[in-house]
C-alpha cells in the first residue's frame, strides 16, 4: 500500500464510522463498537464493517464479516457456569454478543464488495455505508426467515454450525431437559477449547455435565 492510499484508507475509515451511524438510524439497525447488529426475537445478527485495499489487485473494497448468536441462552449458560448472575445481568444488551462468556456462534461469513475510486472520500464512505447496511439487512432477512425461535437450533442445522455444548444448553433453556443435555455432552467429544475453563479450571462442557447430574438428583 502507497503512503497516499495510506492516508486515504484512514479518512475512509473515519468517515464510514460517520456515515454508518446515520445509515442505522433509516435502516433500523444498532451501530455501535465499530459492530453493525439488530436483535431479532432469540437472536442477535452483527458484523464487523470495514473498507480495505486489496493486497492482491491493490483495489478499494468494502467488506462484511457476518455472525449469528443464540442470545437467549445465555443467561442459562451462565447459571451451569457458575458465573455472579447479578453481575452478568447487570452488562448492557450488547455484552450478549460483545462479551467473552457468551454462547458461540451458530453462524459466520464474510464478503467483499469493490468500490468506486472516482468519487471524492465523502461520497465513497457513503457508497460503503449504503451497501454494507444493505447487505447486512439481507443477510437477517434471509437468516430470520428460518431462525424462527431458538428451538430450530436442535432441529435445522443445515448450513449452522452448532457447537454441541450449544445445543445442551437449548434443550435445559427450553425444556429443562437435563438428561438429554446430559446424553449429549456424555456422548459427544468434547471440544472445550472453543469453550475454554471456567470455574476451578473445568471446561464448560464439565460444569454443564454437573449442572446436569445435581439437578437431576434433586
Amino acid at each position: 500500500m502507497t503512503r497516499e492510499q495510506s492516508k486515504k484508507l484512514k479518512s475512509l475509515k473515519k468517515l464510514l464510522t460517520n456515515e454508518l451511524k446515520q445509515r442505522c438510524k433509516k435502516d433500523g439497525l444498532k451501530y455501535s463498537y465499530d459492530t453493525l447488529y439488530r436483535f431479532e426475537g432469540d437472536f442477535v445478527y452483527y458484523a464487523f464493517p470495514d473498507i480495505f485495499y486489496s493486497q492482491s489487485s491493490g483495489k478499494l473494497s468494502a467488506s462484511l464479516t457476518f455472525f449469528i448468536k443464540p442470545w437467549i441462552l445465555n443467561e442459562t449458560f451462565w447459571s451451569t457456569q457458575e458465573m455472579d448472575m447479578k453481575e452478568m445481568l447487570s452488562q448492557p444488551k450488547t455484552f450478549h454478543f460483545r462479551g467473552a462468556f457468551t454462547i458461540k456462534d451458530i453462524h459466520y461469513s464474510s464478503a467483499s464488495y469493490p468500490l468506486s475510486e472516482d468519487k471524492d472520500d465523502n461520497d465513497t464512505a457513503a457508497e460503503a455505508a449504503k451497501l454494507l447496511s444493505e447487505k447486512f439487512s439481507e443477510l437477517i432477512n434471509d437468516n430470520n426467515k428460518r431462525l424462527t425461535d431458538v428451538s430450530v437450533i436442535l432441529d435445522d442445522t443445515e448450513g449452522y454450525n452448532i457447537h454441541t455444548l450449544t445445543k445442551a444448553i437449548a434443550h435445559i433453556y427450553l425444556n429443562k431437559d437435563y438428561r438429554q443435555a446430559l446424553k449429549l455432552l456424555t456422548d459427544n467429544e468434547p471440544n472445550s477449547g472453543q469453550y475454554g475453563q471456567f470455574c476451578g479450571g473445568k471446561s464448560a462442557e464439565e460444569l454443564t455435565a454437573e449442572y446436569c447430574k445435581n439437578m437431576l438428583s434433586r
